[in-house]
């Protein structure tokens, strides 16, 4: 527990450093800052929990293992399961409880989080310039192939959702401009799961020719699985997402017709890999700490600290290997996790050999 509030503050104390000047530069009340960084500490628990697994195993085994606790143990018929059965519990109930965690608590905390920092940095530019002018992304465009349609937004606010000159391009299978919707004001209407388009008009398209121009006042659309959430998310960085919202743009949109959406699906697969790290850590704690020299066991455990910055590295390259197509998201998130898995087979097998 010690170390698991350790880790918390350093990690806390480093996502201050970083956020903590922008929330007071928006004129963030206290109350305000400090309601942000406690709706955000459950989002940390992926990268805490393996690494307090990790370091409250080695300084157990290390322990054990300096005091000949294992050898005594060992010598009383007790092999290396029995001895370490009841860690390899802990780790699977941990790792159980983070995957319960990645689907429920942790995306309520991400997508909290940034509600308010969202309110912070909105709220009172909102109140004095209107809704509309505040959190502006221009020129959004994206392309959703699967079902033909294209996008071009040219004003899009973040803090209301709504996009301000909408045109989506409706084609047919073989590529032709089926109709064409032009308004000067779109939303999605999440109760009704419509879009909502003001003051604009419907093109009708014959081949290329238009046949057909209707105007309207408001049109409601219903098909249109592009919602203004999925389109504020695509503005966004994966690490600043949720799993809940990843997994909305990647079934909206396809990430293999946009290579701008591998990112998302390498951070998507990497999130439901997560859980099983608290069994890596443990497979990479266990033959180090205790194959050490029983003079200075340190030997096995800053072999074990190597591999785990290791792992991390080959996450980063694996990464950046999804990204440039080199690998697919669903391999750049699960190598690195099967090339510790391996490293830990082969300590095993030393251990079990001597």
């Amino acid at each position: 527990m010690l170390t698991f509030c350790a880790i918390m503050m350093a990690v806390l104390l480093g996502v201050m450093y970083d956020d903590l000047h922008h929330l007071i530069d928006f004129g963030a009340t206290t109350s305000e800052i400090i309601r942000f960084f406690f709706v955000l500490l459950p989002s940390f628990l992926p990268i805490i929990m393996p690494v307090a697994l990790l370091m409250s195993v080695l300084f157990t085994l290390g322990t054990m293992h300096r005091n000949n606790e294992i050898i005594a143990m060992r010598a009383s018929g007790f092999n290396f399961f029995d001895i370490t059965r009841s860690l390899w519990v802990s780790a699977a109930v941990l790792a159980l409880g983070l995957f319960y965690l990645n689907a429920d608590l942790i995306p309520w905390s991400i997508e909290e989080a940034h509600k308010i920092e969202d309110q912070i940095k909105y709220g009172k530019v909102a109140e004095e310039q209107g809704a509309e002018n505040v959190g502006l992304v221009t020129r959004v465009a994206f392309e959703n192939k699967s079902d033909n349609r294209l996008w071009y937004i040219n004003r899009f606010s973040q803090y209301t959702q709504h996009g301000y000159g909408v045109n989506v391009y409706q084609r047919d299978a073989s590529g032709k401009e089926d109709y064409r919707i032009m308004a000067r004001e779109a939303y999605y209407d999440n109760a009704s799961k419509e879009w909502v388009f003001k003051n604009g008009r419907k093109i009708v398209f014959d081949g290329e020719d238009p046949i057909q121009s209707i105007p309207f006042d408001e049109k409601r659309v219903v098909g249109f699985d592009e919602s203004s959430e999925v389109i504020a998310a695509l503005n966004k960085k994966p690490r600043h997402l949720s799993l809940r919202q990843i997994g909305s743009i990647l079934k909206t949109l396809d990430y293999k017709d946009n290579i701008g959406l591998r990112k998302y699906a390498i951070k998507y697969h990497a999130i439901l890999a997560t859980p099983i790290s608290c069994l890596i850590v443990l497979s990479i704690a266990i033959p180090f700490a205790i194959s050490g020299v029983r003079a200075n066991p340190l030997v096995g455990v800053s072999k074990a600290i190597v591999l785990f910055f290791l792992y991390y590295f080959i996450v980063n390259m694996a990464g950046i290997m999804g990204s440039k197509e080199i690998l697919s998201p669903f391999l750049a998130a699960w190598i690195p996790h099967i090339f510790v898995i391996g490293i830990a087979i082969l300590a095993y097998r030393k251990l079990f050999k001597s």
